[in-house]
């Protein structure tokens, strides 16, 4: 699979998952407003989904490149800074004019939304910088681990099937040999 075309498959994994955790965030979120711990539970439960989502989503296309002899990591690198072009803009938006009458909190709100998967936590850190960044800085790692698991799910299946050819050659079964009588057999 093509840069280009891995690239706007992340982009749209990324907007359906965003899409999805809104929903869910609504209903889940408004429950037990003033119980913190709640909240945390509820922040690792979204990030999960989040992840799992993503992450099946993407290991297929991994493990498509890879079966292909087309696996290359900076696929996953380039997507992730594609998926961060929005946080920048919303970081420097918001550092150089929010907070201003005209514009309020609205870049806040939109980083907020772009990161649906993390949303908790943005509430809970009450919009820091730092965490706006760290969570920037985790779809490198995230994407990457995505990506480079397609690798590993190809090794495991390739050694499995070498692993079963010696078992198999090692076994030596005439072809006209009859199957041995099963004990458990209930049709006698």
């Amino acid at each position: 699979m093509s840069t280009g075309k891995y690239i706007l498959k992340t982009l749209g994994t990324h907007i359906i998952a965003v899409a999805v955790m809104t929903f869910m965030m609504i209903a889940l979120i408004l429950i037990f407003q003033d119980n913190m711990w709640y909240q945390v539970a509820v922040s690792f439960v979204l990030l999960s989904f989040y992840w799992i989502f993503m992450g099946f989503s993407l290991e297929k296309y991994a493990l498509y490149d890879a079966k292909n002899n087309k696996f290359a990591p900076y696929k996953a690198i380039i997507s992730a800074a594609i998926i961060n072009i929005p946080n920048i803009i919303f970081i420097v938006l918001d550092v150089v004019v929010g907070g201003t009458p005209d514009f309020g909190d609205i870049f806040k709100l939109m980083f907020r939304y772009w990161n649906a998967g993390y949303l908790n936590f943005i509430i809970l850190f009450k919009d820091t910088l730092w965490i706006r960044i760290v969570i920037s800085l985790l779809y490198f790692a995230g994407l990457t681990l995505c990506y480079y698991r397609g690798m590993l799910i190809k090794k495991k299946t390739d050694a499995a099937i070498e692993s079963m050819k010696e078992e198999n050659k090692n076994k030596h079964i005439p072809l006209n040999a009859m199957p041995e009588d099963d004990e458990t057999d209930n049709n006698k």
